[in-house]
């Protein structure tokens, strides 16, 4: 009976190291993935803001001139109707 309880133990050491062993490489892993998202975030929140700055859109009544109210080069005909 003594070494059916010895055997028992044996096992119940070696599947608590392996149980621990894996713990120890889940906790890795969920640590690596956590600092692969904080670097994703990182480079995200740095190409927005760089690409934000140069690409700033600008209404076409602030980048093209206007004559009398129109866009330079568009008649006054053409801009209003085509029945004339």
């Amino acid at each position: 009976m003594t070494s059916v309880i010895h055997n028992l133990k044996k096992k119940i050491v070696v599947f608590s190291s392996i149980l621990i062993s894996v713990v120890r490489i889940l906790l890795i892993i969920i640590i690596i993935i956590i600092i692969i998202i904080i670097i994703i975030i990182i480079i995200c929140s740095f190409i927005h803001s760089i690409s934000k700055a140069p690409f700033q859109v600008h209404y076409y009544s602030e980048a093209l001139p206007t004559q009398h109210g129109y866009c330079v080069g568009v008649s006054h005909r053409s801009a209003t109707s085509n029945s004339e």
